[in-house]
């Protein structure tokens, strides 16, 4: 079997056209030391200019005086930052799909995704 089919068949990166993004993205993020700050750029592992920034990920409870969780979508080849808020929270036993709500859509620079983190961060419902 080919190593590179092998490779994404176990979902370990084989290359990718985005590492100077994704070295971007990494500088980017130690800026912030948020324990409730986490990024996904998995999508660059199959050359995909976009990645997503999550605040108070897996905190699927929506409920007054709760953190907030917030997704931060950003995609450079449409050059976009989409930011979205969980809106109702998720029951496993039923196995809902969770409802996020849009909020707003902004044109890409990492001022304003630093701007948006900082934002959103620290909010709660």
């Amino acid at each position: 079997m080919n190593s590179e089919i092998l490779k994404s068949l176990l979902g370990i990166p084989t290359s990718t056209s985005q590492s100077s993004l994704q070295q971007k993205l990494k500088s980017f993020m130690t800026e912030f030391d948020f324990a409730n700050v986490c990024c996904d750029d998995s999508s660059m592992y199959n050359n995909h200019p976009e990645f997503c920034i999550f605040i108070n990920f897996k905190q699927d409870t929506v409920e007054v005086g709760l953190p907030k969780q917030v997704n931060i979508y950003c995609s450079l080849d449409s050059n976009t930052i989409e930011v979205s808020y969980l809106a109702k929270s998720y029951d496993e036993d039923n196995d809902d799909i969770p409802d996020f709500q849009d909020i707003e859509k902004l044109p890409f620079s990492w001022q304003t995704l630093e701007q948006l983190v900082l934002k959103y961060q620290p909010q709660t419902y």
